[in-house]
């Protein structure tokens, strides 16, 4: 149960680093930012396989898990501002929203100057009289006012999930790119770390929607190129070097959707 939880727990977490990214990222920065912030990643799973390797007991490698969630309270409380974005549009709170950029500027090196005739303003009633709720019930009825935002939605949806299968086709199979687990986890690990130094670089100059739709054609023949296991001698098997390939190249996928997502 515990465990089950602590899953839910941390894509929520992913979820909701990737929208605070995305609000407090100045835009030409973005590319790069999602990059580090995904690279990191790759370098989280490096470091659990060897302290998983050196350290063969569960609980302590649980204790080491605490003590970087402590440091990240900290750097959430004590380090980084709150998002302007929200403080916004859903607390409404202008002061606030101020020293929060003021906080943002420091990291950025500049100084933002605030005019003394800013204020916040209630967006126009609609038709009905009302004004325009930002529920998600009324987000929902967006999807039948706009088909054709309705569709690009569902689009994305698909793409995420095409993504995610395979992204769990490649994760599971990573023992087979080796006898030790450790050691396997650890050169997925890799390969994903070149994912994201190379979509750094293609994000900067490529359209997304070509990278993921080139991307999820080639991740999805490696993904079918794993099943005849037997191809290829006793130590290295053609299911070995596509898993190794497909898992990188699938990384990027989730980089190019990810940027998409956000841009649309």
């Amino acid at each position: 149960v515990a465990r089950t939880i602590l899953g839910g727990s941390y894509f929520v977490q992913i979820s909701a680093v990737y929208v605070y990214l995305i609000e407090v990222v100045p835009a030409r920065y973005k590319s790069t930012a999602l990059s580090i912030s995904m690279a990191l990643w790759s370098i989280g799973q490096l470091l659990i396989a060897l302290i998983a390797y050196l350290i063969d007991d569960w609980k302590y490698i649980v204790v080491i898990g605490i003590l970087l969630f402590s440091l990240n309270l900290y750097l959430l409380f004590f380090v980084l501002p709150v998002s302007p974005l929200y403080l916004l549009t859903i607390k409404k709170d202008l002061e606030a929203t101020k020293n929060s950029l003021n906080k943002l500027g420091d990291f950025y090196a500049s100084k933002l100057v605030f005019g003394d005739n800013i204020k916040l303003v209630d967006r126009k009633p609609s038709e009905e009289g009302s004004k325009v709720d930002l529920s998600l019930l009324d987000t929902l009825k967006d999807f039948v006012r706009y088909p054709i935002m309705a569709r690009q939605v569902l689009a994305q949806i698909l793409i995420w999930f095409t993504a995610a299968y395979l992204y769990y086709g490649f994760s599971f199979s990573w023992g087979k790119l080796g006898k030790n687990l450790y050691l396997s986890y650890a050169i997925a690990g890799v390969g994903e770390l070149l994912a994201y130094f190379l979509m750094g670089m293609f994000l900067k100059f490529l359209n997304r929607r070509w990278l993921a739709f080139a991307n999820l054609i080639a991740a999805g023949t490696f993904l079918f190129a794993m099943v005849p296991d037997s191809i290829g001698n006793d130590q290295i098997t053609l299911s070995q070097i596509s898993c190794l390939i497909g898992s990188t190249i699938n990384s990027l996928v989730f980089g190019s959707v990810y940027m998409w997502t956000q841009e649309l």
